[in-house]
């Protein structure tokens, strides 16, 4: 997050049972702390599954505080109480999930996602365009 804009960059990957990407999304957004926008992240990558109709999600996380908050669906702030409840509604929806944590410098195709730093929301699924392409033939390296 850049303290003086209040913009932080969101990103997110989502991949099949071989981690082999599926779909992957950036977006630029305006927020007010950092556990806002991790929220708000984690929030689009399980809207992004439901779209990809996935009925079973491992979900990672590099944000601990959050992870572990809704692990033990304690919330995390008052200030993202809006975020927060769109969150745990999203959950409801997917039938079989779990959270995890996983070290941000281990995912590098996240990593360089969120380098690209689009301003609109966007997905990269079906088309590839070029600057992105390399990303979906990047494994993800494991923990």
């Amino acid at each position: 997050m850049n303290p003086g804009t209040m913009m932080a960059c969101i990103r997110g990957i989502i991949r099949n049972h071989n981690g082999d990407l599926i779909v992957a999304y950036t977006s630029s957004i305006k927020v007010m702390t950092p556990l806002e926008a991790e929220n708000r992240a984690l929030y689009q990558g399980i809207i992004q599954c439901k779209v990809n109709l996935s009925r079973r999600e491992i979900i990672e996380g590099d944000y601990l505080v959050l992870i572990e908050n809704i692990q033990n669906q304690t919330m995390v702030s008052w200030a993202i109480i809006h975020w927060w409840m769109k969150l745990l509604q999203a959950l409801e929806g997917i039938p079989e999930w779990c959270i995890r944590f996983g070290r941000r410098s281990k995912n590098v195709v996240a990593h360089n996602l969120s380098k690209l730093n689009y301003s609109a929301f966007t997905t990269f699924k079906s088309y590839h365009p070029p600057v992105v392409q390399h990303l979906f033939i990047q494994k993800y390296q494991g923990h």
